[in-house]
């Protein structure tokens, strides 16, 4: 998933199910990758209780609906942009906005919320 202002993208993380053995819903060493922050907005998601902010985050398949808390955290605010990458299209992946009850499928359109400048740890998630 891509955060956007306007047109330009500023970061993007990754989540990717897999059947492989091994794989957890924890924090897996040589899976896994932690997030390293960019200097100005950034996008990750959270593992575990912890909370490990992870750029690339592989979980296990799963028959039932996988929740994947999202962590943002921006520079000035504005209306920022949560998108799939083109190559992503076909993908039913929904993000959950918690502030505002809403659950949007970012397989129809990119969804577009205000922020203000900060980390939002507790906003969003994937489904």
């Amino acid at each position: 998933m891509d955060l956007l202002r306007g047109e330009e993208r500023l970061d993007h993380t990754f989540v990717q199910l897999s059947d492989n053995e091994g794989i957890t819903d924890g924090f897996d060493l040589n899976s896994d990758l932690t997030k390293v922050h960019n200097q100005g907005c950034n996008l990750y998601t959270l593992i575990g209780s912890e909370q490990i902010e992870a750029a690339a985050n592989i979980l296990p398949m799963s028959e039932r609906t996988i929740y994947v808390p999202v962590g943002v955290s921006v520079d000035s605010d504005g209306t920022y942009t949560f998108a799939l990458p083109e190559e992503m299209e076909g993908m039913d992946v929904r993000i959950a906005d918690a502030e505002t009850g809403y659950t949007h499928n970012l397989l129809f359109s990119p969804y577009e919320v205000s922020l203000t400048a900060g980390t939002h740890t507790q906003r969003f998630s994937l489904e």
